[in-house]
């Protein structure tokens, strides 16, 4: 759970439909030593307060996961490192792959899941293995930030 609207609607969504959920909210790397004003609003204060009281409100076990290391050496050093080589990285695309369809999932082994469930936009099929497709609203879709999956 990210706090924001997608991942709080999936959690209420898969509740209603009978499904034992836990949110787990992901705490990402900053820098503190920046000389700057810049937050990671995926991790900010704020975000993390949203996402406890909407598990609060749908009676939701919460949990929150602290991948600052792993994010900094697999996704921020990865950014940094490919700028340098004059390309144009997509720290989402890594961290998606590194960390949260990674690290996430191995938590949730831990705490004996069956399913993990994002707000991500996008289509899956079965048929024959599981394929990765574009989300029917194409203003919305998100399957560029999955590809690696």
């Amino acid at each position: 759970m990210s706090g924001g609207v997608d991942s709080s609607v999936v959690t209420a969504m898969l509740k209603q439909e009978g499904y034992d959920v836990v949110g787990v909210f992901m705490n990402f790397w900053k820098d503190i030593s920046a000389k700057n004003d810049f937050e990671n609003k995926c991790c900010s204060p704020e975000a993390v307060q949203s996402a406890r009281d909407i598990a609060q409100i749908l009676n939701v076990p919460f949990y929150v996961l602290n991948v600052q290391d792993e994010f900094k050496k697999k996704v921020v050093d990865y950014f940094l490192s490919e700028l340098k080589k004059g390309n144009t990285p997509n720290p989402c695309v890594e961290c998606n792959k590194e960390i949260k369809f990674k690290i996430l999932f191995e938590k949730m082994l831990s705490l004996k899941a069956d399913y993990v469930a994002t707000g991500h936009y996008a289509r899956i099929s079965k048929k024959s293995g599981f394929r990765l497709f574009e989300a029917k609203d194409r203003n919305k879709d998100q399957s560029y930030f999955l590809y690696k999956l």
